[in-house]
């Protein structure tokens, strides 16, 4: 579960969807999010052990990876870009709104997945990004639906002294998201204004979600800064730490880098025909 709900958090801070109740002055943390949000290119780089644990990769040498996400003008939508190593292999995955090509300059060929499949990986992208960009411009916008209860400056082993923005989940706003979105389903005639925490709860269990994703939901989130550099998040519940993310451990989060990830790598061959082959003894 920590290492799903870290990449959960990464995604969801590089893509702007993590909403802090409004305030008459901007806080660090919405002050990152927002440099995020805007930024034409957002960069993250993931460690190889973190990379083979998430994924459970086991004895597939996958290494080096790097991702980047750019805007495209003025639009919500956005182009994606992979590149790693697997043993000797390099690979590179680039998907735009005109086509999506997996890219193996170590053997120079190419595939063309947007001819093997009629959704490309662009659309789930572009997907999820407007999605979240009409959800993040939203007083109501998605989970987590944090309000700023203090300001403090905290030693952090490793990092020293550092600012701390401490926030609570405003539980209501949070379970009124997930009726709207319909992953949670209320009898006919409940009202949410009249239950109580408890119940609100208790609502979350009967919809299906373990102790430790509750736990997550009702924590308290800790955003830490050095001057305006957001440095990383701690989750805890019960005064005990059940989750953290710090930028550069395991995964960068960077913007404004990444550009060299969209140049097109030389390939001869297009094996494209070959693709569904290989599938097939897979």
């Amino acid at each position: 579960m920590k290492k799903l709900i870290s990449i959960l958090l990464t995604l969801c801070l590089s893509l702007g969807i993590f909403s802090v109740a409004a305030s008459a002055e901007q806080t660090k943390l919405e002050k990152f999010v927002d440099n995020l949000s805007n930024a034409e290119l957002i960069y993250l780089s993931v460690t190889d052990e973190y990379l083979k644990e998430t994924l459970e990769l086991g004895d597939i040498p996958v290494k080096d990876v790097e991702i980047a996400v750019k805007a495209i003008g003025d639009t919500d939508t956005a182009a994606l870009a992979l590149k790693g190593k697997v043993s000797v292999f390099t690979f590179h995955f680039i998907s735009t709104p005109e086509n999506t090509t997996l890219y193996i300059p170590t053997l120079l060929c190419r595939i063309d997945l947007s001819k093997l499949y009629d959704a490309s990986a662009y659309f789930a992208l572009g997907y999820v990004l407007s999605s979240s960009a009409a959800s993040s411009d939203s007083a109501d916008s998605s989970l987590p639906f944090l309000n700023l209860e203090s300001t403090s400056t905290e030693n952090v082993e490793g990092y020293g002294e550092l600012y701390c923005e401490t926030y609570t989940v405003n539980l209501k706003k949070a379970v009124e998201d997930m009726v709207a979105s319909g992953e949670i389903t209320l009898e006919e005639g409940t009202d949410i204004n009249d239950m109580t925490e408890e119940e609100l709860i208790e609502l979350l269990y009967s919809s299906g979600m373990d102790e430790e994703t509750v736990k997550l939901i009702l924590s308290t989130t800790k955003a830490y800064f050095d001057g305006d550099e957001f440095v990383g998040v701690v989750f805890i519940s019960d005064g005990q730490e059940i989750d953290s993310f710090f930028n550069g451990d395991p995964i960068t989060i960077s913007f404004n880098k990444g550009e060299e990830l969209f140049k097109k790598p030389f390939t001869l061959f297009d094996i494209s025909w070959l693709f569904p082959l290989f599938l097939s003894f897979i």
